[in-house]
């Protein structure tokens, strides 16, 4: 098989924030990893000790596992999945067909986000078990459905404030195509972030776009069919460029 997709979901959430995807790619028969990146989809206390390295060791063995059985991979991420998306695709120059980074998390509207590394030993956990999930979503009902988390270890925050400065000094190693999506209310991931991954990458083939009525949750929430079907052309995209360069669905 030439071609596969590896999945990624974002910090606090787990694979219902992304499985949309895999059950696009499933109709066209192509081959995918969704892992659960270390500490998420169980209790938020299992973030406690975990670091960017576990999150990147954990989609970079998905990635290597499908690469058993694929050529090449397009890696596609939300938010903090972006950043592993972004990081895979400056690491496997070679391996990596394209990119996807849905609301990467490059920057943060959380104006004590530069300081949670000193707050840590002091306050363990962040966020509230009791606040409505449907805050800051497109359609305040769908996110009441979800099962984010609603708190989360300071201490994991902090590491992924820092993974992104790590990422961002990777992201001119970065060639392969790659397809940028945010939305202009997203209330947790600034459009800057998506612009400055636009800005400093070598992809020749790059595309930004946006959204306008969509939350944080992009691929779940109210303009997710759209998201979707943009996601889904640039992947076929990519796999007929990588099958037969002379056929590649153009834009």
């Amino acid at each position: 098989m030439p071609i596969g997709c590896l999945v990624l979901h974002g910090f606090t959430s787990c694979s219902d924030s992304v499985n949309r995807v895999p059950a696009r790619l499933m109709h066209h028969g192509l081959p995918y990893r969704m892992p659960v990146l270390r500490g998420h989809g169980t209790q938020p206390e299992d973030l406690f000790g975990v670091t960017w390295h576990d999150w990147y060791a954990d989609a970079d063995a998905a990635f290597r596992d499908l690469r058993r059985e694929v050529d090449h991979v397009i890696v596609i991420g939300l938010s903090m999945g972006g950043l592993v998306a972004l990081h895979l695709a400056a690491a496997h120059q070679r391996e990596v067909a394209a990119v996807v980074a849905l609301a990467p998390a490059m920057r943060f509207f959380n104006r004590y986000a530069p300081y949670a590394a000193y707050a840590a030993p002091v306050k363990p956990m962040w966020g509230d078990p009791n606040r409505d999930m449907g805050v800051g979503w497109g359609d305040p009902e769908l996110g009441r459905q979800h099962g984010n988390y609603r708190q989360f270890p300071i201490s994991a925050f902090a590491s992924l404030y820092r993974y992104a400065q790590v990422v961002e000094r990777q992201l001119p190693r970065i060639t392969a195509p790659a397809l940028l999506l945010h939305s202009r209310v997203d209330q947790t991931i600034p459009g800057a972030a998506s612009e400055a991954v636009y800005r400093q990458i070598s992809s020749v083939d790059k595309q930004l776009l946006w959204f306008e009525r969509s939350g944080h949750e992009m691929l779940r929430d109210i303009e997710a069919s759209a998201v979707l079907d943009h996601v889904e052309h640039f992947v076929l995209r990519q796999v007929a460029r990588v099958q037969n360069p002379a056929l590649a669905i153009k834009e």
